[in-house]
């Protein structure tokens, strides 16, 4: 026998001695099997094949790529957040800066309707339109219309939480309590008005007005508070969700109680703004329009009626103090998670700026000062 075979012998006997010693296209074969195996079993690498076929396989493969794998959920999915955080272009702030502009001059429009449609209807209308509040609710209607048109509709799809009866009847108190937290703070701002030398009468009256008559009621309690809701949590929250939770929660509450045009008004508005944003974003837009009917109703009973019945009296007594309650536990709750929250939202301050400093977004604040300030003598 020659030395060749000799030695071709010895190999192969060696070879047949040692088997957990493989070759390293197997080794490679055994370790990619290893990783995709810690995966769901519906997830398949479509480049199985083209790595078995490389012929210099390393002995063990690089990791697959589980970004182009079927089914398998995406980090950067989640509202974009890792998508903002990073520097933007200026292409990019510009096409941000033109989503706020137009969101700003949408709202210009639907007030200009309002107004304007209010004034024509109770200027040449007949006897049935001579009703304020009949106009008020045929003018917002068609000025909603007018945004749905122009503009079209952006619904939010996302798997939400259940809305339960505890969830409403806590939310409800909450809202109490923060009523009661926006008068303490308004305090000081009246005192240092009335001190100032500006009449507050006309603002006053405006926020606290005595409901009457079916159509001032119907109003109040039902479609104000769908405008509302269509309006911001609704047609503006959506385009503002796009650049960031937090910072659409924040805005569209910002935008709410600018539009109030009432001084006395504001404070109240952003805090049940903030309340309602982030019922419209973790249970949708139904739940907040429902809290919000709720709210006027309820604020329309008590406000109304209180004096004329011990037991509306008594509950009115119970929403306040159980209000103030739940607004401490929430708060003792929640503002570690507020905080939190506010944190990861790294992209938060850029936007604001960005919002900020957009050309119809700074006419539209001024505009609405201007006409707060009118209710100020």
């Amino acid at each position: 026998m020659e030395f060749s075979e000799i030695q071709r012998a010895d190999k192969a006997r060696s070879a047949s001695e040692r088997p957990h010693e493989q070759s390293p296209k197997a080794t490679a074969n055994r370790v990619l099997n290893s990783y995709l195996n810690l995966f769901n079993s519906n997830i398949q690498c479509h480049d199985y094949g083209k790595i078995m076929e490389r012929k210099n396989m390393p002995n063990v493969p690089n990791m697959p790529n589980v970004q182009n794998m079927p089914n398998y959920p995406s980090p950067t999915n989640e509202a974009g957040d890792n998508e903002r955080n990073r520097v933007m272009t200026r292409e990019e702030k510009r096409r941000i800066k033109k989503s706020f502009n137009k969101l700003a001059l949408s709202l210009f429009l639907y007030e200009f309707i309002f107004q304007i449609g209010y004034a024509v209807i109770i200027t040449f209308g007949t006897d049935i339109f001579q009703n304020d509040y009949f106009s008020m609710t045929l003018t917002g209607s068609l000025a909603i219309i007018a945004m749905l048109l122009l503009y079209g509709w952006e619904p939010q799809k996302k798997e939400r939480p259940t809305f339960g009866l505890f969830t409403y009847i806590w939310l409800i108190f909450l809202f109490y309590g923060l009523q009661m937290l926006s008068l303490l703070l308004t305090l000081p701002l009246e005192y240092f008005l009335h001190n100032a030398g500006f009449s507050l009468e006309e603002a006053l009256a405006s926020a606290t007005g005595v409901l009457q008559g079916f159509w001032m009621i119907t109003y109040t309690i039902v479609m104000a508070p769908l405008f509302e809701e269509l309006l911001f949590r609704g047609f503006a929250f959506s385009i503002l969700r796009k650049n960031g939770r937090m910072f659409a929660i924040i805005i569209s509450s910002f935008l709410f109680a600018l539009m109030h045009a009432n001084i006395f008004q504001f404070i109240v508005a952003f805090l049940i703004g903030l309340l309602l944003a982030w019922v419209r974003d973790t249970y949708g837009l139904p739940y907040s329009i429902f809290l919000h009917l709720s709210n006027n109703a309820l604020a329309l009973l008590l406000n109304n009626y209180s004096g004329d019945s011990e037991i509306i009296s008594h509950a009115y007594d119970v929403l306040t103090i159980g209000g103030l309650a739940v607004l401490l536990i929430s708060l003792v709750v929640c503002v570690p998670k507020i905080r939190s929250a506010l944190g990861e939202e790294q992209s938060l301050g850029r936007m604001m700026g960005l919002f900020f400093t957009s050309f119809f977004v700074l006419f539209l604040i001024i505009i609405f000062i201007l006409l707060t300030s009118m209710n100020l003598g």
